[in-house]
C-alpha cells in the first residue's frame, strides 16, 4: 500500500491536467461549432429574406409592366398588393444581413430598387388616368433601364461578398475546431496514461478484495437463510391475520343473529302497552343489548383498522341531523342522572357536507356517552361551530363536548387515546368500559382528515373537540321512515296490499321481522332459504324482497343474482331487494350490492332503518317505472 501512496500525487496531477486539457479542447470545439451554427443561421435567414425580397421586387415589376401594356385590372390589384411588401421585405433582409466588406452595398441596392419602384408607381398611376403612352415611355426610358442594370449588378456583388463571408466563417470555425480537437486528443492521451496507472493500482487492490468477497459471500448466505426464515414467519403471520379476519366476520354474524332477536323483540315490545315496571325492565334489556352491540362494533372497527380495511364513505349528510339524533338519545340519559344537557348549533354549521355520517355519529355518540358517564352532577354542553373556507366549497367544522365531571390530570391525558386503557385504572371498575372507544374515535377522526383535542382539569371537567374539514354537499331527496309508517297507518288498505317476501332461515329473526312489519299493517310471506325465495318470486308478484345473506341451499347473494338474471330473460320489472344480514363489514355490503341487491340493513335490525330502506327502494322503483312508461 505504501507504493500506491507514493504514486497517488502523480496520478491526481496527471488526471487534473488531462481534465483541464479536455475542458479547453471541448470548449474551443463547442465555440467553433456554435460560431459556425450561429453564422450559418444568420446567413440562412438573410438569404431567405433576400430571396423573398428579390422575388417580390421581380413580381411587382412584372405586374407593373403588364398593367401598363394591357391595362388588366387583375395586374393592377396584384401590383398594389405587392408594392408596399417588396420595400418592407427588402428592409427586413438588410436588417438580418451579416457583416460584409462593403457595408454600403446593400444600401445602394435598396436605393436602386426604391428608385425603380418609384418609376413603376408613377407609370401605373399614369396608366390609371388614361395616359398609357406616357406610362410606357417611363418604363422604357434609359433612366429606368440604367436603374435595373445597376440593381442587378449590386445584387450580384452582394451575393459574391456573402459567399466570401461564408468562406471566411467556415475557415475560422475550422481552425477553432482543429485546435479543439488537438487539445482533446492530447488530453485523452494523458487521461489514458493516467487510467493505465490507476488500473495497475486497482489490479493490485483486487487481490486484497478477494478475501473480502469470500467473506461477503458467506455473509450473504447467512442473510438468505434469515430472509427465508423471515418470509416463512411473514406468511404465517398473514395466514393468522386472514384467519383472524375470517373469525371476526363469522363471530360478528353469529353474535349479531341472536342479538337481533334480543333487540328486535325489545323494540317490538316497546311499541306495545306496558306498565312502568315493565318499561323499566325493558329499558335494562335494551341498554344491555345496546352496550353489547357497541362493544361488538368497537372490536370489529379495531380489527378493520389494524387490517387496513376500514373505509371512509363519501356521501352527503346534514350536520344538524347528526347532532340532533345524538341529542335525542343522550338528553334522556343525562336527565335520568339529574344532569343539565344542552346542544348549541351555530347557523354557520347548519349545512350539508360530504363525508361519512356513520363514523361522525359514532365519534359524537362516544364523546357524549363518556361525558354523561363520567359526570355525576352539573352539566353536559355540546357546541357545534363552522367556518366556511375561502373557496366557498368546503367548511371547517368543530364539535365540542364540555362536561363538569371528574376531569383528568396530565398523566391521565397521556394515556387517554391508548387502546384498552383509561385515564385512571380505577375508573374501569367504577364506570366500566374496555378503553377502546376513544382510541378508535381518534383513528377514525384522523382517517376523516381531522383530529380530536382534549382539555381537562382534575375535579373540574373535560372538553373534547372534534375538528373536521369537509367539502360542502347537497341535500338529497328526503327519505323518512316516520313518514313511511304514518302513510301506512293512514291507509290501512295500502299497507295490506304491500306484498313483502322475506327470506330468513332463523326462526327468531323471522318472528322479530314479522312483529316489526305487522305493527304497521304488513303481513309478510316467509321462506327459509334463497332457493325457496326464487321459487316464490317466480310464482307470485312481490313489491319488496327482504333477503338474508347466509342461508342453506342457496345464499342471499346467489338468490339475488338468479332473480336479476330471470328478470332480464322474462322481461319482468325489477323487484327491489334489501339485504338483512349480520355480516356488517364493508366488503360484505359491497358483495350484496354487487349481486344485485338495492340496499343493506345490518342486524340487529332497527325498525326505523328497515322502514327507511323499504320506502327508499319503493320510491326508486316508482320513479324507474314512470321513466320507463314515459320513454
Amino acid at each position: 500500500m505504501s507504493k500506491h501512496l507514493r504514486i497517488r500525487p502523480f496520478l491526481w496531477s496527471a488526471i487534473f491536467f488531462a481534465l483541464v486539457g479536455a475542458l479547453i479542447g471541448g470548449y474551443m470545439s463547442m465555440q467553433s461549432v456554435s460560431s459556425l451554427a450561429s453564422s450559418t443561421n444568420q446567413i440562412g435567414v438573410f438569404e431567405r429574406e433576400w430571396s423573398n425580397a428579390s422575388m417580390l421586387d421581380f413580381r411587382s415589376t412584372q405586374e407593373a409592366r403588364y398593367y401598363v401594356a394591357t391595362l388588366n385590372t387583375d395586374s393592377l390589384e396584384k401590383f398594389n398588393s405587392l408594392r408596399d411588401k417588396r420595400t418592407e421585405t427588402l428592409l427586413i433582409a438588410m436588417d438580418s444581413a451579416p457583416r460584409l466588406k462593403d457595408q454600403e452595398l446593400l444600401q445602394k441596392t435598396y436605393e436602386a430598387s426604391t428608385a425603380m419602384a418609384d418609376i413603376e408607381n408613377a407609370a401605373v398611376s399614369l396608366a390609371q388616368i388614361g395616359n398609357q403612352n406616357s406610362a410606357k415611355e417611363m418604363l422604357s426610358s434609359a433612366r429606368y433601364a440604367q436603374l435595373g442594370t445597376t440593381k442587378d449588378k449590386l445584387k450580384e456583388r452582394a451575393r459574391s461578398e456573402l459567399i466570401g463571408a461564408i468562406k471566411s466563417l467556415i475557415t475560422h470555425s475550422n481552425n477553432l475546431l482543429i485546435l479543439g480537437l488537438a487539445g482533446l486528443i492530447i488530453s485523452l492521451t494523458i487521461a489514458s496514461y493516467c487510467w493505465y496507472k490507476v488500473g495497475q493500482i486497482f489490479r493490485a487492490q483486487a487481490k486484497e478484495l478477494e478475501v473480502a468477497r469470500d467473506s461477503l459471500a458467506a455473509h450473504a448466505n447467512q442473510l438468505e437463510a434469515r430472509i427465508e426464515a423471515r418470509t416463512k414467519d411473514l406468511e404465517a403471520a398473514e395466514a393468522a391475520d386472514r384467519a383472524k379476519s375470517s373469525f371476526l366476520a363469522q363471530m360478528s354474524h353469529e353474535i349479531r343473529t341472536p342479538l337481533n332477536g334480543v333487540l328486535g323483540m325489545t323494540a317490538a315490545l316497546s311499541r306495545t302497552d306496558m306498565d312502568d315496571r315493565q318499561r323499566r325492565l325493558l329499558a335494562v334489556i335494551q341498554e344491555s343489548g345496546d352496550t353489547l352491540l357497541a362493544l361488538l362494533n368497537d372490536v370489529l372497527d379495531l380489527a378493520k383498522i389494524e387490517a387496513g380495511k376500514l373505509e371512509i364513505e363519501e356521501i352527503d349528510f346534514n350536520v344538524r341531523d347528526i347532532v340532533n339524533s345524538a341529542e335525542a338519545i343522550f338528553s334522556t340519559r343525562a336527565h335520568d342522572k339529574g344532569l343539565s344537557f344542552s346542544v348549541a348549533i351555530k347557523d354557520c354549521a347548519d349545512v350539508w357536507c360530504v363525508g361519512d355520517p356513520t363514523r361522525l355519529r359514532q365519534i359524537l355518540y362516544n364523546l357524549m356517552s363518556n361525558a354523561i358517564k363520567f359526570t355525576n352532577e352539573g352539566q353536559v354542553r355540546v357546541e357545534v361551530n363552522g367556518n366556511k373556507c375561502d373557496d366557498n366549497a368546503s367548511i371547517d367544522l368543530s364539535f365540542t363536548v364540555h362536561d363538569s365531571g371528574i376531569g383528568m390530570d396530565e398523566e391521565g391525558l397521556s394515556r387517554l387515546f391508548q387502546r384498552f386503557s383509561q385515564a385512571d385504572s380505577t375508573t374501569t371498575r367504577k364506570f366500566g368500559g374496555t378503553g377502546l372507544g376513544l382510541a378508535i374515535c381518534k383513528e377514525l377522526a384522523m382517517m376523516m382528515g381531522g383530529n380530536i383535542e382534549v382539555v381537562s382539569e382534575l375535579g373540574v371537567g373535560t372538553s373534547f373537540t372534534l375538528k373536521l374539514h369537509a367539502p360542502l354537499g347537497k341535500a338529497p331527496p328526503e327519505t323518512d321512515a316516520a313518514t313511511f309508517e304514518q302513510s301506512l297507518e293512514a291507509n290501512e288498505n295500502n299497507a295490506a296490499n304491500l306484498r313483502i317476501l322475506a327470506a330468513e332461515d332463523n326462526a327468531n329473526n323471522r318472528l322479530v321481522l314479522k312483529m316489526f312489519l305487522e305493527q304497521v299493517g304488513i303481513t309478510p310471506t316467509f321462506v327459509e332459504n334463497g332457493k325457496l325465495a326464487v321459487d316464490a318470486w317466480l310464482n307470485d308478484n312481490f313489491d319488496v324482497i327482504l333477503m338474508d345473506v347466509q342461508m342453506p341451499i342457496m345464499s342471499g347473494p346467489e338468490a339475488s343474482s338468479e332473480i336479476r338474471r330471470l328478470e332480464r330473460e322474462m322481461g319482468r320489472s325489477r323487484t327491489p331487494i334489501i339485504a338483512l344480514t349480520a355480516n356488517a363489514m364493508t366488503h360484505h355490503v359491497q358483495e350484496c350490492l354487487k349481486s344485485g341487491m338495492d340496499a343493506h340493513v345490518s342486524k340487529p335490525i332497527r325498525p326505523d332503518l328497515l322502514f327507511a330502506a323499504i320506502d327508499e327502494t319503493l320510491t326508486a322503483k316508482e320513479k324507474a317505472d314512470e321513466q320507463a312508461i314515459a320513454g
